[in-house]
């Protein structure tokens, strides 16, 4: 489900797609909200999901790192952005095919 914390384990395309998500979606809060509130919403998303939704430390520590290098790096306006979600993609794509899961 949409929105559910999950680690994609074993599943590196949609881990990967997910992460590229966060970091996008990390992006548009930055170029809408004031970076230090973006951060804060961020990081109370994670925690809350941490909290109530079952996510685990590990689920929550490389969605937030994802999260929130979207919305440090989109403002700096620098015209090779578009490669950090590729470059996200493809680290979690490995990282989940060969199984490197940080354990809780």
């Amino acid at each position: 489900m949409i929105f559910s914390p999950d680690d994609f384990a074993g599943r590196p395309y949609e881990g990967g797609l997910n992460q590229t998500g966060h970091m996008v979606a990390g992006a548009a809060l930055s170029a809408f909200l004031p970076i230090p509130v973006a951060l804060a919403g961020i990081l109370a998303w994670e925690v809350w999901q941490f909290k109530r939704r079952g996510a685990t430390m590990a689920d929550m520590r490389i969605d937030a790192v994802y999260w929130i290098v979207g919305a440090v790096t989109w403002p700096l306006n620098i015209w090779w952005w578009p490669a950090l979600p590729v470059a996200a993609f493809v680290l979690e794509y490995v990282r989940i095919s060969r199984g490197s899961h940080a354990e809780d």
